[in-house]
């Protein structure tokens, strides 16, 4: 996999290179249950309506179908999108080094480290991509590690819509990199809520995360009452606490529904929101990978 070199920001990216260049900059977030689709003109403006739509009951076939139609529909078929696995299919490890280590030492160390890694979980069929950080005094290595055969499946489903794939980051990275984008200063940390999945993460001198329980799509979709919504916010809060995630900004999907919103504002340890101006917050993961692809260079 090729590593590509970041902006200031964090960029991960299981990359595919491309020769053509687009006039887009397309970020598209694909689940089991739903996919988001944004485009983003040179100037960032939007180019269309960013699209939310559910296919939690289509078999895998009807899924393409549904996107190569909505690819379709806004003249992106053999467009380059910019995607990211979920958090449930990657994993992040972290590296510090020595400032002084150079050279052949320093290459030799992250690739034990990366060796080390990839044992650890598995190693076989693992894919990563890594970047090297500037701390001060101190170098980090940030590693992202997914399964061959999801990097690989989600790469064929986009393809068999009729689009190809720019670069596939990491959930938890995409979402950093908003935070970035809004010029938090560091530490931050962060809550993202989203309909089947949510977690916290802290950035300071290094990444952490935590997966947690708290998922909003059932009581969106009325299939659960307020009492079993507060048991679930209960014990998110809970996992919150024990693992010292406190004064967190709020992001995600979950502050377009005002009663999730103001039960998780009274419960967790909230110092603030974070959101898109004039667009949903639902859309905050493929408005940043957009805006990725805008500034994407080969």
């Amino acid at each position: 996999m090729k590593l590509t070199l970041p902006r200031p920001n964090i960029k991960i990216k299981f990359s595919f290179p491309l020769k053509r260049k687009q006039r887009l900059g397309v970020g598209i977030q694909i689940t089991k249950s739903f996919f988001r689709l944004l485009a983003l003109k040179e100037d960032k403006s939007l180019a269309f309506e960013p699209l939310e739509l559910f296919w939690h009951d289509k078999e895998e076939g009807e899924k393409v179908n549904i996107l190569k139609k909505a690819l379709e529909e806004r003249g992106l078929l053999g467009s380059e999108l910019f995607t990211c696995l979920s958090i449930d299919e990657g994993l992040i490890k972290f590296h510090t080094f020595p400032s002084a280590l150079k050279g052949e030492d320093l290459k030799r160390s992250i690739d034990f480290n990366i060796r080390s890694d990839v044992a650890e979980i598995g190693g076989k069929n693992i894919v990563y991509d890594y970047q090297l950080l500037e701390e001060g005094e101190q170098r980090k290595l940030l590693v992202v590690l997914a399964k061959e055969e999801d990097v690989v499946g989600l790469k064929r489903f986009v393809e068999e819509a009729g689009a190809k794939l720019k670069a596939i980051s990491y959930e938890v990275i995409t979402v950093l990199n908003f935070c970035l984008s809004q010029n938090l200063p560091k530490p931050f940390n962060v809550l993202y809520v989203d309909y089947h999945t949510s977690f916290a993460l802290t950035y300071s001198e290094d990444l952490r995360y935590l997966k947690l329980s708290l998922e909003i799509g059932k009581f969106v979709r009325g299939e659960m009452d307020s009492m079993e919504l507060t048991s679930l916010v209960g014990e998110t809060n809970t996992q919150l606490m024990l693992n010292d995630f406190r004064n967190l900004y709020l992001v995600g999907p979950i502050l377009e529904f005002v009663e999730v919103r103001d039960m998780a504002m009274q419960t967790f340890e909230i110092f603030g929101v974070l959101s898109l101006e004039k667009i949903p917050s639902n859309f905050v993961i493929p408005y940043t990978l957009a805006l990725e692809s805008l500034e994407w260079e080969d």
